[in-house]
């Protein structure tokens, strides 16, 4: 069905259909469908669609769909669509696509990719890449890491990494960047300073 407050919308059960308000709309049980809100948009269970706010989007559980906010998205299970905030995206599951933030990207792992004007964070692997102008950490990379500022990889990165200070335990694709630091390397690498403690390896 079809909801339009102008302060908001409550929803004590499950629903499905369109929800649209100046201020809150927030459904108790899960949604499938559309949440359209001035302020912020929250489902306390599953959401299935798709959530738009100009502050903040809050799903309890996972999602299917797309965040889009001026704020910030918060998916505390696995999203299997994409996040889109001027500010912040959490998700303390795993991102099947992509997070593309203004500020700060987190997710526990990310099977796509990260983009961010600040920070990329991934407390796992990343499977299709890192790009954050401020910097990028992640456990393991497989696409690489774009950075102006640091790109972190405790263990493996594949595809490489651009950047001004690049560290990877396990570099293949090589390293561009003032200052590159690895374990063992392999690609080569371009920088003022180059150190890989176990060498280069073709």
């Amino acid at each position: 069905g079809l909801q339009v407050g102008g302060l908001g919308n409550l929803v004590g059960g499950r629903s499905k259909g369109v929800q649209i308000a100046g201020g809150l709309n927030h459904t108790m049980r899960s949604l499938e469908g559309l949440q359209l809100a001035g302020l912020a948009n929250t489902v306390w269970d599953t959401l299935g669609g798709v959530q738009v706010a100009g502050g903040v989007n809050v799903v309890k559980r996972g999602m299917a769909g797309t965040q889009v906010s001026g704020a910030a998205n918060i998916t505390l299970g696995d999203l299997d669509g994409v996040q889109v905030s001027g500010g912040v995206n959490v998700t303390h599951g795993a991102v099947n696509t992509a997070q593309v933030a203004g500020a700060v990207n987190y997710a526990r792992r990310v099977k796509g990719g990260q983009v961010a004007a600040g920070v990329n964070v991934s407390l796992g692997e990343v499977g299709g890449g890192q790009v954050g102008f401020g910097g990028n950490y992640a456990r393991s990379v497989s696409g690489g890491q774009v950075s102006f500022g640091l790109n972190i990889v405790p263990d493996t990165v594949s595809g490489g990494q651009v950047g001004a200070l690049n560290f990877a335990r396990h570099a293949y694709g090589g390293q561009i960047g003032f200052i590159n630091l690895s374990d063992t390397l392999s690609g080569g690498a371009v920088g003022l300073l180059t150190i890989s403690l176990k060498g280069y390896h073709r």
